[in-house]
């Protein structure tokens, strides 16, 4: 408990820290350096979305971001779950993107399990808009990406974490009577749906087909709810799913915290991460 207290008030400090920085570097605090709805924050899977899976929007053109999480899981994994993991397990993942331009952003993901005997994953990772969607319209928002991990060296042969994934995603806005006023506790809603595959060494060369659903719910002070689930993966024993709060300041800096079901858990762990944003 006192490691994940520990973590907390650490990542809070640096997030305070971040503020001042990122609201420095920040050319247009209302546009370019936003964290914007529809792409969301870093993920347990990396790039920025919900609290496992991708979205389907990308930054506006020239920003770059620098996000980072944790993942503390307290009563170990289910039977069935992922080996070579001893007791608590605890995950790290941090990306790094530019985008290049509004529809197509670049970056860099890793992922360290702490207790794996392993050295981290790392990875490229794209992800490019296309559809843009239309206020008024039925027409949604669509996005695909791509992402990896691979691990030079790993105790765990073949690496515990490696794996190449492709994803296409859909989110819309759903439009809210007077939401303009700034009195209205729920300011905007939003719903998300996404399919990915993965190859994995680690399951004999196995792929996972998954589909994934969403929602966030915009609340004052650029607050929002969010809830995820997703469909069962071969390699895990149980169905996962999210929910928790993401706080994505204009400024350029984001919060996120909420409990996950990942699947591989006995339980529900704690999430936690932070992110700044600038205009490059």
């Amino acid at each position: 408990m006192r490691l994940v207290l520990a973590g907390v008030f650490l990542l809070c400090g640096i997030g305070c820290s971040a503020s001042e920085w990122a609201s420095k570097l920040s050319n247009d605090p209302g546009d370019h350096g936003a964290f914007v709805g529809g792409r969301g924050l870093v993920t347990s899977e990396g790039p920025a979305g919900l609290f496992i899976n991708p979205t389907s929007g990308t930054a506006p053109k020239g920003t770059f971001t620098a996000q980072t999480c944790v993942a503390i899981f307290n009563k170990g994994l289910a039977a069935g779950g992922p080996p070579d993991v001893d007791g608590t397990f605890v995950g790290n993942k941090t990306i790094l993107t530019y985008a290049i331009e509004d529809w197509l952003e670049v970056g860099a993901t890793s992922l360290d399990i702490q207790n794996d005997r392993g050295d981290p994953s790392i990875g490229p990772h794209v992800r490019a808009r296309l559809l843009k969607e239309e206020e008024g319209s039925l027409r949604p928002e669509v996005g695909v990406g791509y992402y990896s991990y691979e691990t030079q060296s790993s105790a765990v042969n073949p690496p515990l974490a490696d794996r190449r994934v492709l994803f296409l995603a859909v989110s819309k806005d759903i439009p809210l009577p007077n939401r303009a006023e700034e009195k209205k506790f729920v300011q905007s809603a939003r719903v998300h749906a996404g399919v990915r595959e993965t190859w994995r060494e680690n399951a004999g060369d196995a792929t996972d087909f998954v589909g994934y659903w969403g929602a966030e719910v915009g609340l004052p002070y650029h607050t929002y709810f969010i809830a995820e689930l997703q469909t069962d993966e071969s390699t895990n024993p149980r169905t996962p799913f999210a929910f928790g709060v993401q706080v994505r300041h204009p400024a350029g800096v984001a919060f996120t915290v909420g409990g996950m079901q990942p699947g591989f858990s006995n339980d529900i762990g704690l999430y936690v991460g932070i992110g700044i944003g600038f205009s490059w």
